[in-house]
């Protein structure tokens, strides 16, 4: 590994690529943040937010929705669950919850979910549909029975109710609920305060309000937060999130490992391709490889979400890089520039 080393004077021009955005009017504030695998962090904010309903500057104790990428933490839940041999990641999802193997999922595979290769219909997306009134056990159910989009293995589709399905075998596996076991196995060890899901009527104290365009999606923030959404409800801090990313480094002191040496390394290897929203992706278990940018290595998995938000894990340089928005549907060549931003920054 070539461990890149954070210099506070050449990341200012990440910054101040960053204090662009917000002129540009692409983003309305947001935190950056970037750590190595010594340990070290650097943080950037820049302009303001809506906290409580008012225009405050960013800093870096505000709270964002994290949106998909949320979608690692329940992936880690699982692959812990896989590490404890508590779950075979190439066994029928349905040996597991046998009501599942409905409409043609009996060879669905906890693989095949993690790697958006499974075929469920996209119809049991309703979180993130109109507005309702449902409860997560409602959107599990869901999910467990829905239809299929084409035969497991056979394609490729960016699936969410995945996610729900995989919600209920952290219930049934761990006999506690999916939200308590993110907390104990994942923000507790690593000492994320501000990292939990938020389902409460009023949104929690020092969340950032999103912007949307105000159309049909206004009603999704709060719709996905108080669902406890598996796929996209987190609630966190960049500096928690960057935290989180670290852990995906190798042997970074005083960050503990949630994963063993041997699933980091498959993490990092490509076990799906397709194509989404016009461009070609790789998928791990469930990350995006290597994720946007010129500069970071083929070994760096990434995630994004639709409310603005971007982490990235590079394990041949020792990087990882957060970055927290609110303004959702942030284009992804905007991650790309981030990250290029960073990288050439830190480059040797």
């Amino acid at each position: 590994m070539s461990l890149l080393r954070l210099n506070s004077t050449r990341l200012a021009l990440a910054e101040r690529n960053l204090e662009g955005l917000v002129e540009d009017d692409v983003i309305t504030g947001g935190v950056l943040g970037v750590g190595d695998a010594a340990g070290n962090t650097w943080f950037a904010t820049c302009g303001a937010v809506s906290v409580d309903g008012t225009s405050r500057p960013t800093e870096l104790s505000h709270r964002f929705l994290l949106t998909s990428v949320t979608k690692p933490f329940t992936a880690t839940q699982i692959l812990m669950l896989a590490e404890d041999g508590l779950l075979d990641l190439d066994a029928p999802v349905a040996s597991y919850i046998p009501e599942f193997g409905a409409h043609g999922k009996s060879t669905v595979t906890t693989r095949h979910l993690l790697t958006h290769t499974g075929g469920l219909s996209d119809t049991a997306n309703l979180v993130e549909g109109p507005a309702a009134t449902r409860t997560p056990d409602d959107y599990i159910a869901a999910a467990i029975g829905t239809g299929l989009g084409f035969e497991p293995g056979q394609g490729w589709a960016y699936s969410s109710p995945g996610f729900w399905v995989m919600a209920e075998l952290v219930n049934r596996l761990r006999g506690e609920r999916y939200t308590d076991d993110v907390n104990g196995r994942i923000s507790g060890p690593l000492e994320l305060e501000n990292t939990r899901y938020e389902p409460g009527a009023e949104p929690p104290a020092g969340l950032v309000g999103a912007v949307t365009q105000g159309g049909w999606d206004a009603h999704l923030p709060e719709q996905v937060r108080q669902a406890e959404y598996p796929a996209g409800g987190l609630v966190s801090t960049c500096p928690d999130l960057l935290r989180f990313g670290q852990a995906f480094l190798d042997s970074v002191p005083e960050v503990p490992a949630l994963l063993s040496s041997p699933v980091l390394e498959q993490l990092r290897d490509c076990h799906a391709t397709g194509w989404n929203m016009g461009r070609p992706v790789q998928w791990s278990l469930g990350w995006e490889r290597p994720g946007p940018g010129n500069f970071q290595s083929p070994r760096t998995i990434f995630h994004h979400g639709a409310s603005g938000v971007g982490l990235w894990a590079d394990a041949d340089h020792g990087i990882a890089v957060a970055l927290v928005t609110a303004d959702w549907w942030l284009p992804y060549q905007r991650y790309a520039e981030v990250v290029n931003s960073v990288m050439g920054a830190v480059r040797n």
